[in-house]
């Protein structure tokens, strides 16, 4: 099994930079608006985007994959709040898996979900 996690912001009102300096977070990505998507095409980023990734070996369960998230962002819940109005955030999934992987999400973990305003993303890959 391999998992991996991400929380992502995405505005066309807050840059990368401006998101990082409301939440005190630095990104492992970003995305600015109007850079190109795809290479030799005209097709353009229509928002900036901010991502964080899980850290943890890929083999951890996705509950713990939403914990090494929620660690990196809980210092600054509080700080979500300026963004909601002007900005989508998700939580997106990937799991890679031979069968039927365990899903599960803590009480806590999905009050913080809804704390931030996230979207919750599952993508599932059983080969």
């Amino acid at each position: 099994m391999e998992v991996i996690a991400r929380l992502t912001i995405f505005s066309k009102e807050y840059t990368p930079d401006q998101i990082s300096e409301i939440l005190n977070i630095f990104p492992d990505e970003i995305i600015l608006m109007n850079e190109i998507r795809v290479k030799g095409t005209n097709l353009k980023w229509e928002k900036n985007y901010w991502t964080i990734n899980s850290k943890i070996d890929k083999n951890l369960s996705l509950s713990e994959h939403i914990d090494d998230l929620i660690s990196k962002i809980k210092p600054s819940l509080d700080r979500f709040m300026l963004l909601v109005d002007k900005c989508g955030l998700e939580i997106s999934c990937e799991i890679m898996a031979d069968s039927n992987p365990e899903i599960h999400f803590t009480s806590e973990q999905l009050k913080i979900f809804s704390t931030i305003n996230a979207e919750l993303d599952i993508d599932l890959y059983i080969a």
